[in-house]
């Protein structure tokens, strides 16, 4: 269990994760997890968690049509979260220094 700390705000519904994990079994379907009869190693597994992480990042839109992520998107859903002004500028900042970095 996630302690959301200062930002309850933040902790998805029972609808949101509902909805989560529907994306993820979709996406579990066109990524199956490696079998261990594979004897899969940690990059195996490093590559199956990312594969299914961008397909779920696919599915819920999460990027524009040149592919590039929708940081636009991402940022007018934190604003519209209802944070304490200074966890606010804290959460903005890191944001934009991620985006300035992809």
């Amino acid at each position: 269990h996630i302690n959301w700390g200062e930002c309850p705000q933040l902790e998805p519904t029972g609808e949101d994760r509902e909805k989560k994990q529907q994306v993820i079994l979709s996406c579990l379907k066109e990524y199956p997890p490696p079998k261990p009869e594979d004897k899969p190693n940690s990059e195996v597994f490093d590559k199956h968690h990312t594969d299914v992480t961008t397909c779920a990042l696919k599915k819920e839109e999460w990027f524009g049509e040149d592919g590039q992520y929708k940081f636009d998107r991402a940022l007018s859903e934190i604003k519209g979260k209802g944070l304490k002004p200074e966890i606010l500028t804290s959460i903005i900042s890191e944001h934009e220094y991620c985006k300035n970095e992809a």
